[in-house]
């Protein structure tokens, strides 16, 4: 059947469309969007503003149509709600766990943790929407290997296996199943003769999985079907066009102006972003270079949904109206927060940190304060356990408290085992009991703003109730799954699924305000203009992780199987999305994001992070800035701000706003601030510095002071000691080296083998003697025989090379600059005939230490020896890797699997060293210590010296910062 595919850049550029399919096909017109919030959006676009328009277009989400489907054919399948999904999975790794028990294997420590369950069913789900049967995926990952329980994929392959097959036994379904089974139905022709009378037209789907797109084409095949995919500017994402094999039509354009706004934090992110719309509507700020703002209804702004209450605050402070569009959660009541909180006082034994934080709820106590618990408490201090807060609470308080204990002991007491729907009707008994809808009536009494939070807590109830019907309703059986027993974190774990997955009513939106999106907006959301909160490099793409129990190695061993000499895409065999084609879709969905705003975008983002970590920009935002000459699909930057935190007081020159801010200029409180500077008095002889302290020095003179002229090191009080594990790799490599030279045919990895035990007894006696160090013990060891291997590889082809010789803890001759002499040792040095590399050894990760200007100094001072130094690396033992800088074809010998290499050469760092060997030497000869204020600020956020230093007693200390953290 035709299909026609049309793109476009806002969905209002093609209402005029949308409305002659209504035109034409009436009620035999079927639109379908991505999800059920975006209904509205696209009926509203249809019908337009005709008050007697008549009957509404008909609009379904992929869900939708599966009833649809489902009610011809009579289906008894059943979709099962995500508490239900944690429920069977719970039920089905109590199973696995138990068989494994019985069977005397192994059982991993991840798979009880609480967590897992959730990581397991975004893993099923992801298998499911791609279309990827167990048996397939087994065949492609292992063949004929023998099961293997250590690996997480074997483990994620059990589990999937029975998923699916309990499934199938109780006529069930996932969600993430609904485009299958909806292909399926069309295998009936009472299907085929419904779909065949309609018209479909599709919008909003940007891509496809690999379900839908199975479903989408067979429903091509069948009817009529067009399609309007939302556009990005990335002419290489693989989007809804190309996966139907079709052609861009009337491809859109767009011009679209960009302010950046940048802030200290993300609370003053949020306080910038309302100022400058304040300012915006009396036509002033930056905010003007977007165009002229007629009413805050205009305007409509992303924050991630932790910024909700920030935003609103900052939004109400500058008495700017507006609508929040959020399909909350019952987790996200006061009445939600209930279970967290009762579950880890009770589980904390009710220690004095958690039991006080329940008792702040306003629903559950009404007269605890401060005043009361410091009067009952000697010296104000807070209680712990259950005796000692019966004893500091009274009447009503110590009544609800002990109501408390016994809801802990029959919920989740350790002999006390419930069924699913039992936990749920306890928690509601006990929600009932304590009135918890009239004491948000009353904690809402005097501020109205408040009367939403007591509807949300009455229809948490209603939910609630409706849930435990669901599960008591034997035509909603789920199977045994809903008659397992929870006791304990898993009654907790299930209350909270429970009340994640249930959902509140959206409140109906005001015209003429600005409306608030927490978290992502629906598909088909328009706005004139549009700002997107928290637009950084953390966020977008933000931490792009592969799935442990599927990572990104077996997913491209199994997309690679699937290929067999033809393009897997074409042939329609299911893929398994790898980590960069996730960045992809990421980039083309913030690109998406930016696209809501139709004459104006502005991105806003801190400097810095939670932690006053510097923030990175998003490279997805200065990718769509860039110019692009002759590009008819661009954003370009109109304008840009940047706050500091110096600018929450507005000075005398700008507009200030009566009861949000007030108007101060700087003061100066005390005596004047003078910096510290560490003195070190010359001796009359050259002095002597280690050049393992060069780097120490470059990222502060003062610190580098404090700790080797000092002495103020702190000894470790860690259970396990990195200096020690250190000294003793060195030794294993020391000895590996000198075993292989005796006996070449020796590998380096039996050699560190063999004096394994005999070192490790001689530099690190404990880890033997304290069986808590026993994990790490292991730990260290497959690190060092891993890396042995890595480095047998090397040696195997080092020959063709024409290597010389390897020593292991060279000691380097003395290096004099300007009158002070450098002394070192280098972990190893390869020589060759024409030169050498240098290479160091690092617990950690190689990749990190490319920075650093010890091993550069290393080859300044065999360079100087007349030695020519072709190489500089590190091999890093966690990660089992080498990174470094190689000069022409040395690098050949070095080049293994996981091995970085930068573009720069070693003589590019060497002259980095020599320029930074002379700036010490000149601070060591005058003995001069400066603290850099200016040096990174997760090296001073963690100093131990920041009392001596004072940076943090200077009142511009955050501001200063932010300065050093531009990147123009």
């Amino acid at each position: 059947m035709p299909l026609t595919v049309a793109a476009y850049y806002n969905i209002s550029d093609r209402a005029k469309e949308l409305r002659a399919f209504y035109d034409e096909y009436k009620t035999d017109a079927a639109f379908v969007v991505p999800s059920g919030l975006d209904r509205d959006a696209l009926s509203d676009l249809i019908c337009g503003d005709e008050p007697f328009f008549g009957a509404r277009p008909t609009v379904w989400t992929l869900g939708d149509l599966l009833g649809e489907f489902s009610h011809i054919t009579g289906s008894r399948v059943r979709i099962i709600d995500p508490p239900d999904h944690h429920l069977i999975l719970r039920h089905l790794l109590e199973k696995y766990i138990a068989e494994r028990e019985a069977a005397g294997a192994s059982v991993a420590p991840g798979l009880r943790h609480r967590g897992f369950v959730s990581l397991l069913g975004e893993n099923i789900k992801d298998l499911l929407s791609e279309e990827v049967s167990p048996e397939r995926l087994k065949s492609s990952l292992f063949g004929e290997e023998e099961p293997d329980a250590s690996r997480p994929e074997d483990i994620l392959l059990s589990l999937y296996e029975r998923y699916v097959d309990y499934l199938r036994e109780y006529d069930l379904a996932d969600a993430a199943q609904i485009p299958t089974l909806a292909r399926e139905e069309l295998n009936n022709s009472l299907v085929l003769d419904f779909v065949k009378s309609k018209k479909f037209i599709f919008a909003g789907f940007l891509s496809f999985n690999g379900a839908q797109l199975k479903f989408v084409k067979a429903l091509a095949e069948a009817a009529e079907l067009a399609m309007f995919q939302p556009e990005t500017g990335l002419d290489d994402f693989y989007d809804g066009i190309r996966q139907l094999d079709s052609e861009y039509s009337q491809r859109p354009e767009w011009d679209v102006p960009v302010v950046r706004l940048e802030a200290g934090s993300d609370g003053l992110e949020a306080e910038s972003a309302a100022r400058e719309i304040a300012l915006w509507a009396k036509g002033e700020g930056v905010l003007t270079a977007l165009g002229e703002l007629d009413n805050y209804g205009e305007i409509g702004i992303s924050a991630p949904a932790r910024w909700l209450a920030l935003m609103e605050y900052a939004l109400s402070r500058y008495k700017i109206a507006y609508n929040v569009r959020v399909r909350g959660t019952v987790a996200e009541t006061l009445a939600g927060e209930l279970p967290g909180m009762i579950w880890r006082a009770c589980a904390s034994g009710f220690d004095s940190y958690n039991t006080s934080i329940l008792l702040a709820n306003p629903l559950l106590f009404s007269s605890v304060d401060g005043k009361t618990l410091g009067a009952r408490c000697p010296s104000s201090l807070l209680p712990e356990g259950r005796k000692g807060w019966r004893a500091a609470l009274s009447g009503e308080d110590r009544a609800r408290f002990e109501e408390i204990c016994v809801l802990c002991d029959d919920l989740y007491g350790d002999k006390k085992r419930h069924r699913p729907s039992d936990v749920l009707s306890i928690w509601r008994d006990f929600l009932e009991k304590c009135r918890v809808v009239e004491a948000a009536s009353r904690v809402a009494a005097d501020e109205s703003g408040l009367d939403g939070g007591v509807r949300d807590v009455s229809y948490a109830l209603h939910e609630l109730e409706k849930k435990i019907r669901n599960l008591d309703d034997a035509a909603k059986y789920i199977g045994p799954a809903a008659d397992i027993s929870l006791c304990g974190a898993e009654a907790a774990a299930f209350v909270d699924d429970w009340a994640a997955a249930a959902t509140l009513p959206i409140q109906l939106p005001q015209r003429r305000s600005l409306t608030l999106y927490a978290g992502m907006p629906p598909t088909l959301t328009e706005h004139k203009y549009w700002f997107v909160m928290g637009a950084d490099g953390n966020s977008w793409p933000g931490v792009m992780r592969e799935s442990m129990l599927l990572r990104n190695e077996y997913k491209s061993k199994f997309n690679a199987a699937q290929l067999k000499g033809e393009p897997e895409r074409e042939k329609g065999a299911p893929h398994l999305p790898e980590i960069r084609e996730e960045r992809e879709r990421r980039e083309a969905i913030f690109r998406r994001l930016a696209a809501t705003g139709r004459e104006g975008v502005v991105f806003c983002r801190a400097l810095y992070d939670e932690s006053r970590e510097q923030a990175p920009d998003s490279q997805f935002v200065l990718s769509m800035l860039k110019e692009r000459p002759g590009c008819g699909r661009k954003w370009r930057l109109a304008a840009s701000a940047r706050f500091g935190t110096q600018d929450a007081l507005p000075d005398g020159e700008r507009p200030r706003f009566l009861g949000a801010e007030v108007s101060g200029s700087r003061c100066e409180r005390g005596a004047e601030f003078v910096k510290p500077v560490g003195v070190a008095t010359p001796t009359g002889e050259k002095p002597i510095v280690r050049v393992s302290d060069l780097d120490l020095w470059r990222a502060c003179p003062y610190l580098y002071w404090c700790e080797r002229h000092l002495r103020l090191e702190v000894p470790g009080a860690e259970l396990y000691d990195p200096l020690a594990a250190g000294t003793l790799s060195h030794r294993v490599w020391e000895e590996a080296f000198g075993g292989k030279k005796k006996n070449p045919e020796l590998s380096l990895r039996g050699c560190a083998a063999e004096s394994w035990t005999r070192l490790k007894a001689e530099s690190y006696p404990a880890l033997d003697a304290d069986r808590r160090l026993a994990r790490f013990e292991k730990s260290l060891m497959r690190q060092i025989l891993d890396l042995a291997a890595l480095q047998d590889e090397i040696e195997a082809r080092i020959p063709r090379f024409g290597r010389l010789e390897v020593k292991s803890e060279y000691k380097l001759d003395d290096f004099e600059v300007d009158g002070v002499i450098f002394r070192a040792k280098a972990d190893r040095v390869d020589f060759y005939e024409n030169g050498a590399v240098v290479m160091d050894y690092k617990l950690g990760k190689s990749y990190p230490h490319m920075p650093e200007l010890q091993v550069p100094a290393y080859g300044v001072i065999l360079n100087a020896a007349g030695i020519d130094i072709l190489g500089l690396g590190w091999f890093g033992q966690s990660d089992c890797t080498l990174s470094g800088y190689f000069s022409g074809e040395i690098f050949g010998a070095y080049d293994v699997q996981g091995t970085k290499r930068s573009r720069k050469c070693p003589e590019e760092r060497m002259e980095e060293a020599t320029a930074s060997m002379s700036e010490m030497a000149g601070a060591v000869k005058r003995g001069v210590y400066e603290p850099s204020y200016n040096s990174d600020s997760a090296l001073c956020k963690n100093c131990r010296y920041f009392t001596l230093c004072r940076k943090r007693d200077l009142p511009w200390y955050l501001v200063k910062e932010e300065e050093e953290g531009s990147d123009e």
